[in-house]
């Protein structure tokens, strides 16, 4: 997309000026990359999919490096958007992100649902484990904050490391949906 690194290098620098931190997914989607979404979430992270995915990954990690306000997740929701079948492969791009940037954070992907048993994303070389726990409000608004107990990959007693946990989606805040599917936002 033309002018898409100057404009990641306005916001990194605009939210540095305002004192702001950055989370930057790297791969939300495969789409971008030549992949196809399937509802039955198949692997699609392969071939020219995933190279061009990993080179823009390894390209973004390089100008992010030098802002010591930014965290990078490497994606999102991994098995949701079909990269369910490679962790190992995810973990090794980790690896590389982690050498070209090895003052940022570095999340590997929510361990959610289905990838929730996939510890390796709570292991090296990853910084801080991401879960995109169930948003519902119930708990005065914050049952995702027990439920982050009820997660293998982040329960800190059972976590193959100790690490930082946040959930990036806690509450999906925000417009209705024209659609009616409007389970997970709150006015």
């Amino acid at each position: 997309m033309p002018g898409y690194w100057e404009a990641l290098d306005t916001l990194t620098r605009l939210t540095a000026d305002e004192g702001l931190y950055v989370r930057a997914v790297l791969i939300g989607a495969v789409e971008p990359f030549g992949g196809v979404w399937h509802a039955d979430r198949r692997d699609v992270w392969s071939g020219a999919v995933r190279q061009r995915g990993e080179r823009f990954a390894l390209q973004a990690a390089r100008r992010l490096a030098p802002h010591p306000h930014v965290i990078i997740e490497l994606a999102n929701e991994p098995a949701e958007i079909g990269v369910r079948d490679n962790v190992e492969g995810l973990v090794a791009l980790g690896r590389a992100v982690k050498a070209l940037t090895p003052r940022t954070l570095v999340g590997g992907g929510a361990v959610d649902r289905a990838a929730d048993t996939t510890p390796r994303l709570a292991t090296a070389p990853f910084d801080y484990v991401d879960a995109h726990i169930e948003r519902v409000m119930g708990v005065g608004g914050f049952a995702w904050v027990r439920l982050s107990g009820e997660y293998g990959a982040i329960d800190q007693e059972r976590a193959p490391k100790r690490m930082p946990f946040i959930s990036g989606e806690p509450v999906n805040f925000g417009e209705r949906r024209q659609d009616g599917r409007n389970e997970d936002v709150e006015r």
